[in-house]
């Protein structure tokens, strides 16, 4: 994913995560006190435009990221294909 303007991927504030993640899959089973622990312990994270935040088939890949700010682009490179494709674009406040 790419950052085409600067934003702020997270707050140590709960309430942008908790309004952003309500009723996405993967906190839906988590009890409030479970996601109250997961949001704390995300850690605000500034960027710059056109930073890569996750590189296609990168192995360190295991953070996950609430856009607080600004939008970010993601695209795909498939075997054969001289550059990557875009496929999709993620806004500020929410969480798909």
């Amino acid at each position: 994913m790419q950052l085409p303007q600067t934003g702020v991927l997270h707050s140590t504030q709960c309430r942008p995560a908790c309004a952003c993640c309500a009723g996405n899959l993967l906190f839906e089973k988590l009890s409030a006190h479970t996601r109250m622990a997961v949001f704390n312990s995300m850690m605000p994270l500034e960027v710059l435009s056109g930073t890569t935040i996750i590189k296609q088939g990168d192995p360190d890949a295991t953070k996950f990221y609430i856009l607080e700010s600004g939008y970010c682009g993601v695209s795909v490179k498939k075997p054969g294909d001289a550059e990557a494709k875009a496929v999709h674009q993620y806004k500020s406040g929410r969480c798909e």
